[in-house]
């Protein structure tokens, strides 16, 4: 019995042998059964198992058959191709421990032949599948020569190659390359228009996280309601402005626009300028809004969801009221202030319940000292003479309520 390569069918493995009976004569029934079974080394685990079934009449015992062809009886899920793939793990077997077999690279396989021409089954005997010399090189996979195919330099395992990365890299590929040469340091692969080509990196210096090994490619979020960023033609820049969405910077005199007019601003000491537009939404609750109106000349506010109101014209209270532009003294230190018909000269005075607008009378003066009088013409009527000067050694002779006369004596 004797196992050799199929060259007729594309990877095929035939067993040929000859039976011959205990009595030195030829197996040559109509209808023998044969199963093929494929175990790992140990012969613990069937991999795969067929049946296949033969006309041996006029044989002389003889027979060729082709693995692979014949009905499963094992109900396994890989194919008798694919147990022998020294990589992987091959699930959903029936083995002796278990239902999986991850096999070595350098595993073999034993396969367990039997007959059965309707008398009972009879094994033949086992044998050990190994890789032909030639296999261990083999110059086509597939039909395609070994420089085209991709492969590992070196020891070691890749990982999986998805169809998606393949036709990724394919379709990065389809437009060719500018050069054949390897990039040197730094440099990245840009498409120019024609093919991708070695260019300089011009996305800056390294990257501010030192944990980064290398560069990567940066992708900007363009929406506008979540950067504020817009990309144009490949260009990313800042969607600055004072419109919705969009982000507030200085401007070349370092004032930052605050409202919709170009005019709005707020300088870098934090004074608004101006903000030429009406008033803008009122606060919220538990927050406060203030805005100015370069018409009105006037800040306004708004707090804790509240209307807007001129800044600066609250109501007063206390000794005074009204608002800050038109304030009114009611009271000083609590006692009202009752103004009526003031003219001029008037003072103020305390009349027990309020302070009053009047005139001076000698009753607001009383028991003044004459030596505190020493400027003006005190009348006859103030126990004055009513006259500027008298003459030495002069009469004074009266006259009623006018002032006296100062005559000389003789």
């Amino acid at each position: 019995m004797f196992l050799m390569a199929d060259t007729a069918l594309a990877g095929g493995i035939t067993y040929q042998g000859r039976i011959l009976k205990a009595d030195g004569q030829p197996l040559q029934a109509s209808a023998v059964q044969f199963t093929f079974t494929i175990m790992d080394p140990t012969g613990n685990c069937v991999l795969y198992s067929e049946a296949l079934t033969t006309n041996m009449v006029g044989s002389l015992g003889n027979f060729s058959l082709p693995i692979g062809t014949g009905t499963r009886v094992d109900g396994g899920t890989q194919t008798w191709k694919q147990v022998f793939t020294n990589s992987g793990t091959l699930s959903s077997l029936n083995c002796v421990s278990g239902s999986t077999y991850s096999p070595a690279a350098s595993d073999d396989r034993q396969l367990k032949v039997t007959f059965n021409d309707g008398s009972g089954a009879q094994p033949l005997n086992p044998m050990t599948i190994r890789a032909a010399p030639f296999a261990l090189q083999a110059d086509q996979v597939g039909g395609y020569g070994t420089m085209n195919l991709a492969k590992i330099s070196g020891a070691g395992s890749a990982n999986t190659f998805t169809s998606n990365q393949h036709d990724f890299l394919f379709n990065l590929a389809a437009a060719g390359t500018a050069s054949t040469t390897p990039c040197a340091t730094g440099e990245i692969l840009k498409y120019n228009g024609t093919a991708w080509a070695c260019a300089a990196d011009a996305t800056g210096g390294a990257p501010g996280d030192s944990s980064y090994a290398a560069k990567g490619m940066v992708q900007f979020n363009t929406d506008a309601a979540t950067s504020g960023l817009s990309v144009v033609a490949g260009v990313a820049s800042i969607n600055s402005g004072i419109a919705a969405n969009q982000i507030a910077k200085l401007d070349a005199s370092a004032n930052l626009g605050v409202g919709v007019a170009a005019t709005s601003r707020l300088d870098v000491n934090g004074a608004i300028t101006q903000r030429g537009m009406a008033a803008p939404a009122v606060s919220a609750a538990g927050t406060g809004r203030m805005y100015y109106d370069s018409t009105a000349n006037h800040f306004y506010y708004s707090e804790n969801g509240g209307a807007y109101a001129q800044m600066g014209s609250g109501v007063l209270s206390g000794d005074v009221s009204g608002t800050t532009s038109t304030t009114s003294v009611d009271k000083i230190k609590g006692t009202g202030v009752a103004i009526t018909a003031i003219t001029s000269g008037n003072f103020l005075r305390y009349n027990g319940t309020n302070w009053v607008n009047t005139n001076l009378v000698a009753a607001d003066v009383p028991a003044l000292d004459a030596a505190k009088i020493t400027t003006g013409i005190l009348p006859v009527a103030n126990g004055g003479t009513g006259a500027s000067s008298i003459g030495s050694g002069n009469i004074v002779v009266g006259a009623g309520s006018g002032a006296v006369t100062s005559l000389a004596s003789g």
